[in-house]
């Protein structure tokens, strides 16, 4: 059980379940634990320290596991609440499926039965932490991107399909003038169509194009970039679509016209 990232709220208003489940919980060395009593005490540290998991007994004085239970949904749609329960009861079921209890534990608590009811769920809350820091990874590499260079993506039909500020700027046009066209919109008339043939070839085989190519801004000055253009691959190894990544190199560029 990866446990050292997570941390879990048990709330069991008996003393001796408490203590049983409370040592298991610490001998797993979960990153925080926090115990209570009854389900008002519960929920009070459910909101001060917003724990990960909620595992919880359904019978308990002050506050029952339920009500707790839409306190915390209240608070968090998505935090895994586990009820521990002697038996079912069908107003308490469909009770239990309308506020989203995510799982069930019978009294008398098996410890194996308990440690793999949660790891379930403490898989499935790592591997929605590493998506999201993916996410997160991937949106700090298009800001990078989007700051240094200007990006276009086409359809498999080269239209054009995004364009960053970059290329806004770069280009004179807005998103609204180039978002359904081709690139053909910047064309400049002294670029060879070989240049372009070659360059639709190499791409629809699936491999990188990189080179040197001149065009016309909105206003009709020219302007040298070096492109890169990426087929993007899917899972059934088809090209879904493609990036471009664009420098403005015209105060570079001495090639003589």
């Amino acid at each position: 059980m990866t446990t050292n990232e997570i941390s879990i709220l048990f709330v069991e208003d008996d003393a001796a379940i408490r203590s049983e489940i409370s040592d298991f919980l610490h001998s797993k060395e979960f990153k925080n634990i926090y115990i209570a009593k009854d389900g008002q005490d519960g929920f009070l540290q459910y909101h001060k320290y917003k724990p990960d998991i909620v595992l919880t007994d359904l019978t308990m004085p002050i506050m029952d596991g339920l009500d707790m239970s839409r306190a915390i949904r209240l608070l968090n749609k998505s935090v895994p609440i586990l009820l521990i329960t002697s038996h079912f009861e069908k107003e308490v079921t469909e009770a239990a499926v309308d506020i989203g209890i995510d799982g069930y534990l019978f009294k008398p608590l098996a410890l194996e039965r308990v440690e793999k009811i949660l790891n379930k769920y403490i898989d499935r809350i790592l591997l929605k932490r590493e998506f999201k820091n993916e996410q997160k990874l991937l949106e700090e590499y298009k800001r990078v991107i989007d700051m240094s260079a200007s990006v276009t993506k086409t359809d498999t039909q080269g239209t054009i399909t995004y364009v960053n500020d970059a290329f806004c700027k770069m280009t004179g046009y807005t998103k609204d003038e180039v978002i359904g066209k081709n690139h053909k919109i910047i064309k400049h008339p002294d670029t060879q169509s070989k240049l372009h043939k070659e360059m639709w070839e190499t791409i629809s085989n699936k491999k990188v194009w990189h080179g040197r190519v001149k065009n016309l801004k909105k206003n009709k000055d020219t302007y040298y970039e070096h492109l890169v253009i990426v087929p993007i691959i899917n899972e059934e190894n088809m090209i879904q679509e493609y990036i471009a990544l664009k420098q403005d190199i015209t105060e570079l560029s001495t090639q003589k016209e």
